[in-house]
């Protein structure tokens, strides 16, 4: 900055704060100089292309959606960054009404999906990871628009639930499509075979993940002639899994290590030192499993249940099988 300029702009500022002290207001900015003035860019008339490419990417993500869910398009004034659509899988299923087939559709689980128009790296912030971490409830995926070929393909970002149970307060993630090559901070590759890598220490600590191939890719003419049953059948195992993890984190904490084996199952590990807080949550679970076992005579099931209920200090369970009208035979097995 030029000195006459720089003594003008601070000229500007000192003669503000000499007014404040004397409790009158600022001079207002209609009346403040070019110095002081933000200056913007012409704008109207015209949209960025990248950003009109990303608003075609979700009408054609809409159309292919809509083939096996039922799709709530997350307004661009409510978005915060992690889902373009709210859905809800829908099942196909048959039905006779008026001696003629029907097929209907019924609502199942829901799910998030965030929309890209390409395969760059996808980012997450501090502040996204905080929200995962501490208030998702249901699973997101992550679909990869390809608008040349008018397929669409599906990642199940599972990964990142091994990531919160290394370091539930990361600085960031970076999610890789199709890649299995991560570079450290000097630019050297780093070959992966956990799919997972982490970067820097402390509170400045990202993951690098790779993605692997979609758990689900096809085109839309597919999808309008498929009748959803591949969809269904792809993305189904992959919701019911995730729902386990998400509400199991929120049970014990990020504690959490998750493998994706391959595109049809999950396989979870799950680790954890807040013993109280998992066995208080499933007292009542055992308490049932208890009265399943006794209905069906199961005996040496039953004995060794209760030997563990002693153990978690659960010791009215007798009389819990008292008041459900078992016979002395139940009872006394338990001694």
């Amino acid at each position: 900055m030029a000195r006459n300029a720089a003594d003008k702009y601070y000229s500007e500022v000192f003669h503000n704060a000499w007014r404040m002290s004397y409790g009158c207001s600022t001079i207002p900015p209609c009346g403040r100089s070019s110095m002081t003035k933000r200056k913007r860019a012409p704008g109207g008339g015209a949209v960025l292309d990248s950003y009109r490419s990303g608003t075609r990417a979700e009408y054609l993500a809409l159309y292919g959606l809509s083939r096996f869910c039922f799709v709530n398009q997350v307004p661009r004034q409510e978005d915060f960054g992690i889902a373009d659509f709210f859905c809800t899988l829908g099942k196909r299923r048959e039905a006779i009404k008026r001696k003629k087939k029907h097929y209907l559709i019924y609502p199942e689980n829901s799910f998030y999906v965030q929309v890209k128009a390409n395969k760059n790296t996808y980012e997450l912030n501090s502040r996204v990871i905080e929200w995962l971490a501490s208030h998702i409830s249901n699973p997101f995926f992550i679909c990869v628009v390809n608008q040349k070929s008018n397929k669409l393909s599906f990642y199940n970002p599972t990964l990142i639930w091994a990531a919160l149970a290394i370091r539930p307060n990361s600085a960031g993630v970076n999610f890789f499509f199709d890649k299995k090559r991560f570079e450290d901070s000097s630019g050297e590759p780093i070959i992966h075979h956990d799919n997972m890598h982490m970067i820097g220490k402390g509170k400045r600590a990202k993951f690098n993940i790779y993605l692997g191939p979609p758990i689900f890719e096809q085109s839309l003419s597919f999808l309008e002639n498929d009748k959803t049953e591949e969809a269904y059948n792809n993305l189904k195992p992959h919701i019911t899994s995730e729902l386990k993890i998400i509400w199991t984190h929120r049970l014990i904490g990020p504690t959490i290590s998750v493998h994706l084996i391959d595109s049809k199952e999950v396989r979870g590990v799950f680790k954890t030192d807040k013993y109280s807080t998992i066995e208080n949550s499933i007292k009542n679970t055992l308490l049932a499993l208890l009265n399943n076992y006794a209905n069906n005579r199961q005996l040496d099931k039953l004995y060794s249940l209760s030997m563990y209920l002693v153990a978690l200090g659960i010791t009215d369970f007798k009389q819990v099988l008292r008041d459900l009208n078992y016979d002395d035979e139940i009872i006394n097995s338990l001694d």
